[in-house]
């Protein structure tokens, strides 16, 4: 029996189906590629466009866009699975909207998109660790304590973040954490200390003179002044025109301070006349703290002119800055300088009646707390915190309310002054 061979005609028609479907093939898997590239094109001319807000110091609208574009690479994830492209865009995009929800100040609402979206599988499983440090930090800022420091210890149990840049920001936020909600500096500093660390082996953090700032206060706080000049002078030598004149401000405003606490006033004047130049590149930004810090120097220094010029100026800026808390703190410390002179007593009385205006009798001093209230969210500085005392270096003089032998008006107006001295740290100018 003949074998039955394919005719020329059957053996084209195959090789013809065969081809068609190599085709076929080849541009569906051509039309997925361009599909996920387009994706691609599209979050990295997002992140463009982010950078480009916050150069210009937009917050609200990279915030805007940022939540338009996150729920874009979550729907992504869903339809085409989780690759690492779209944990990347998914961690950049979901900093943008942490960071902007806290730059401006839209703490509950930020609480609440965190809650709304950290159930996401790709959120939950590979950003654990912005979600839970953007969480402890929106939660401290709006004054919920317990819950930012339960969130702050649940970040501490992760594995450490792998992507040093990140990690750096992470650590500023839960050392905060730390240090104004759960009143624990030494856990604050162990946190910074380690942030700073993983900069000096090769991160790459934009605000890392703020970090160096911020620990160099905590230094300071807990006593520590070699370390807090050591960390302050490292921060300062890190400042090129590329960073922020705000965050050079604090630096050099807080070096002064130490070397005013040690006694060092020339070296206190000098670094604060550096920190008011780079204030006024900045927009006078903490100019007028900078002023009642000069005077209270001079002060230290007993140079009298000199005190009253520069609390004069503190209060000029202050109010054409309708700054009410500083006009407020100029006006106790110039009747707290007034004291140190007898012959101004009652320049001291009288200025301290018009800031209490519905004061008619000043109660004795004993019934006057002599420690003033804890401040919400902001109780963990005061117990680290260091003030003159005649046993302290640099100090020449006590407390004004441990001064004894004075005329009663004197100790009176200390008293009634005493809940509102001015705490003289650069925190409060320390973004979170």
């Amino acid at each position: 029996m003949p074998y039955k061979t394919n005719s020329p005609q059957n053996m084209n028609a195959k090789k013809l189906s065969f081809l068609l479907l190599i085709l076929v093939a080849v541009a569906c898997t051509n039309r997925s590629t361009s599909s996920e590239q387009d994706e691609v094109r599209h979050w990295n001319n997002v992140l463009q466009q982010i950078n480009a807000l916050l150069l210009e110091n937009k917050a609200q609208q990279t915030l805007d866009l940022a939540k338009q574009t996150l729920p874009e690479i979550l729907e992504s994830a869903e339809k085409n699975g989780t690759t690492d492209t779209l944990i990347y865009y998914a961690r950049k995009i979901f900093n943008a909207c942490g960071n902007n929800y806290i730059n401006t100040k839209q703490y509950k609402d930020g609480i609440d998109y965190m809650d709304s979206i950290g159930n996401h599988p790709l959120i939950r499983e590979h950003c654990p660790h912005e979600l839970l440090s953007f969480k402890a930090g929106l939660n401290q800022l709006y004054g919920n304590n317990p819950e930012a420091v339960r969130l702050a210890e649940d970040y501490l149990q992760l594995p450490v973040c792998t992507s040093a840049n990140d990690f750096i920001r992470q650590a500023e936020i839960i050392s905060g954490v730390y240090m104004y909600s759960g009143n624990n500096l030494p856990k604050a500093i162990q946190i910074l200390e380690k942030a700073i660390d993983v900069y000096r082996k090769g991160g790459n953090f934009p605000n890392m003179l703020r970090i160096m700032s911020r620990l160099g206060i905590y230094y300071h706080l807990s006593g520590e002044y070699e370390k807090a000049i050591a960390t302050n002078q490292e921060a300062i030598a890190t400042y090129n025109d590329s960073i922020a004149p705000g965050n050079v401000v604090i630096a050099y405003g807080e070096q002064a301070n130490l070397y005013a606490e040690l006694g060092m006033y020339d070296q206190a004047l000098e670094m604060n006349k550096k920190a008011q130049y780079y204030s006024m590149l900045k927009d006078s930004f903490g100019l007028g703290d900078l002023y009642r810090y000069r005077a209270q120097i001079f002060r230290n220094m007993n140079q009298k002119d000199s005190v009253f010029h520069y609390l004069r100026l503190g209060e000029k800026l202050s109010m054409i800055q309708n700054s009410f808390k500083g006009v407020f703190v100029n006006k106790v410390e110039t009747v707290n300088s007034y004291l140190d002179y007898p012959d101004s007593l009652e320049k001291a009385l009288q200025l301290a009646l018009s800031i209490f205006p519905g004061t008619t009798q000043i109660p004795p001093l004993g019934q006057i707390p002599t420690q003033p209230p804890p401040r919400p969210g902001l109780t963990a500085n005061r117990e680290g915190a260091k003030r003159h005392t005649p046993d302290r270096p640099g100090c020449t003089r006590p407390h004004q309310h441990e001064v004894h032998g004075r005329p009663r008006c004197q100790r009176d107006i200390n008293g009634l002054l005493s809940g509102q001295r001015h705490e003289r740290r650069f925190c409060s100018l320390l973004h979170p």
